[in-house]
C-alpha cells in the first residue's frame, strides 16, 4: 500500500478517536464531574495515540512536517463536520421545520424577550420585543436563564405587580413561554435530537435554581425505543 494511503487511513482512524475524546463527553457526561469526563476522554485518547504516532512516522517518510500538519488538519475537519452534524446533532439550533417557522435559537431568543416583558410589569421600563441575536445558541440559552433568574428574584422578594393581575401574568407571558418550551421539545424530535424521557413527578425542581445548570433526571425512563441511533 502506498505511504500516502497508509498515512491517510491511519490519520482518519486517529482523528475519529480524537474527536470522540475531545467532544463526546459534552453529550454523554455533561452532568457528571469534570474529572470523570477527563478520565474517560483520556482512555479514548490512548487509542488515538496508538494509531496517530505510527501514522505520523509513516507519513514523515514521504511528507515534510508542515505538509503532514496540513494533511492532519484537513482530515480533522472532514471527520469533525459529520461528527457535529450527525452524532452531536449540532444542527438543532438552526433547524427549521418549514417556511417562516422559528428556529430553536429564535424561539429561545423570544422566550428571553417574554421574561424581559414580565420584569416591566414589576419595575416598569421596557424590554425589546426582538432582542439582538447572540453569536451562539449557548449564549441565547444563558440570556434566557438570566432573565428567568431576574423574574424569580422579583417574585421571591414579593415585588408587587404594577398594572396587571397574577392571573394575567400566568395566562399571558408565562403560558406563552411554556408553549414555546413544548415547541422546542417537538423541534428536537423533528431534528432527530429528541429529549430523553423521564418521570417529571420526581424531577429535582427548585425555585431557587433557575440557571442553565440543572441536575440529571431523577427517574429517567429505563426503556426508550424511540432513541436516536
Amino acid at each position: 500500500m502506498p505511504v500516502i494511503a497508509k498515512t491517510v487511513i491511519l490519520l482518519v482512524i486517529s482523528n475519529v478517536f480524537m474527536t470522540f475524546a475531545w467532544y463526546a463527553h459534552l453529550k454523554h457526561l455533561s452532568q457528571r464531574p469534570w474529572i470523570v469526563a477527563a478520565l474517560v476522554s483520556w482512555g479514548i485518547a490512548l487509542f488515538e495515540y496508538l494509531v496517530q504516532v505510527p501514522a505520523n512516522r509513516i507519513g514523515h517518510t514521504r511528507f515534510e512536517l508542515g505538509q503532514l500538519k496540513i494533511l492532519q488538519e484537513v482530515i480533522t475537519l472532514s471527520v469533525f463536520v459529520p461528527f457535529a452534524a450527525l452524532y452531536m446533532k449540532e444542527h438543532y439550533p438552526a433547524f427549521s421545520a418549514g417556511n417562516r417557522t422559528r428556529t430553536p435559537a429564535e424561539i429561545v431568543r423570544h422566550m428571553a424577550s417574554l421574561m424581559g416583558y414580565v420584569t416591566t410589569h414589576f419595575v416598569g421600563g421596557t424590554y425589546p420585543v426582538r432582542p439582538d441575536p447572540l453569536p451562539t445558541f449557548a449564549a441565547e440559552v444563558a440570556r434566557f436563564h438570566e432573565m428567568l433568574q431576574t423574574v424569580g428574584g422579583l417574585l421571591s422578594a414579593g415585588t408587587p405587580l404594577r398594572d396587571i393581575t397574577t392571573e394575567q401574568l400566568l395566562q399571558g407571558p408565562f403560558a406563552d413561554t411554556m408553549t414555546h418550551v413544548g415547541q422546542l421539545a417537538m423541534l428536537r424530535r423533528l431534528a432527530d435530537s429528541p429529549v430523553a424521557p423521564e418521570n417529571f413527578i420526581y424531577a429535582d425542581i427548585r425555585a431557587d435554581r433557575l440557571d442553565a445548570e440543572q441536575p440529571p433526571p431523577a427517574r429517567p425512563d429505563k426503556h426508550w425505543p424511540e432513541a436516536p441511533e
